[in-house]
């Protein structure tokens, strides 16, 4: 196919295809770009001074990225960047620092725990030696036997509950702790009626004691008869020790 498209009987120009004649104007020129305010970014010069995180002794870790600078705060030998492909992942992931179980407080109570339980323990076994030693404190207690000046401590032998009119019996007041500069008030009541005034025990007798034997037979107080007696004595308003008796025909 001739390219010229001209029919075969015209000859074909000498020159061939007439050049395209170019616009009169030529080109436009392209507008200028304008110059940032920053300006282009001056390259870097060996008199430009040494940022203070650089360390220019110390060569780059091979964990480093390539014309990055190594962290103040990177360890020698450590990656900066844990989550680099290809580098061991740090146990300390997620926690700036490393957590220190908190055992002090817990300790603290502990202590509190045990201080408190050998307190009670301590308590008790003095409670219970107390007891085992006086194991009727806060009791009036009667007996059969006449106290004497050779009977010693709390202990009252041969005790009674239930006694006949013909029998003489004596009251020991074992008093619920040992006693101070208080008066002790002994009153006594017969089926539930106070038959006599309250009478104050010397404190000669009760001054640093756990109990007071009564040496005196029951059976010279006023109205002594049949019933049920009760013997209740008192400190500072409170009930220091009592007891029943019962006493039959």
């Amino acid at each position: 196919m001739d390219p010229t498209n001209k029919p075969p009987d015209q000859p074909a120009e000498p020159w061939g295809t007439a050049p395209q004649p170019a616009e009169p104007w030529g080109t436009a020129p392209q507008p200028r770009q304008p110059t940032p305010p920053w300006g282009t970014a001056p390259e870097p010069t060996p008199s430009q001074q040494t940022p203070s995180w650089a360390a220019p002794s110390e060569s780059t870790p091979p964990w480093a990225t390539p014309g990055q600078p190594t962290p103040p705060w990177a360890a020698p030998g450590q990656p900066d960047q844990p989550d680099q492909p290809g580098q061991p992942t740090p146990p300390w992931t997620g926690q700036p620092w490393p957590q220190v179980p908190q055992k002090s407080r817990g300790m603290g109570k502990r202590i509190a725990v045990v201080a408190i339980v050998a307190v009670v323990v301590i308590g008790g076994l003095f409670a219970f030696a107390m007891l085992r030693g006086l194991p009727d404190r806060g009791k009036v207690v009667f007996s059969t036997d006449a106290p004497t000046s050779e009977t010693t401590g709390c202990t009252v032998s041969h005790q009674v509950t239930t006694s006949s009119l013909s029998t003489a019996v004596y009251a020991t007041y074992i008093y619920t702790a040992t006693q101070g500069s208080d008066v002790v008030t002994r009153t006594v009541s017969k089926d539930g009626t106070e038959v006599s005034a309250p009478i104050a025990i010397p404190t000669s007798d009760t001054n640093g004691a756990d109990c007071t034997a009564d040496s005196t037979n029951l059976s010279t107080e006023p109205g002594w008869g049949a019933g049920t007696w009760k013997f209740t004595l008192t400190a500072a308003g409170k009930t220091v020790s009592e007891g029943s008796l019962t006493v039959t025909k």
